[in-house]
């Protein structure tokens, strides 16, 4: 479990959003390694969900997503309550028994 790549923060400016830039950095950090990749994000953040989604990206189970925040990521409970974990299709078939 501990071979996984983690996208903490990766941003395209507002003004450049929906050009197509997002996409192309997401598809270039995810070529940059052959490890599963796993993203967190605000669960309030539609668009970047829906973004990551269609970028072939799925979320994971809510008891799964506590723990593997609580694993790879500092940050504060509350802030854990408050967020999702995407992860790549690697993932899913490293992980077969958790959705």
């Amino acid at each position: 479990m501990e071979n996984i790549a983690l996208i903490r923060h990766a941003y395209v400016q507002p003004d450049k959003q929906r050009r197509g830039i997002g996409g192309q950095l997401l598809t270039h950090l995810l070529k940059q390694t052959c490890k599963p990749v796993l993203v967190g994000t605000r669960i309030t953040s539609i668009y970047a969900i829906k973004f990551y989604e269609i970028h072939g990206l799925r979320q994971i189970s809510f008891k799964e997503k506590n723990k593997l925040l609580n694993r790879f990521w500092s940050i504060p409970k509350i802030q854990i309550e408050n967020s999702t974990v995407l992860a790549d299709l690697k993932w899913f078939r490293e992980n077969k028994n958790i959705t």
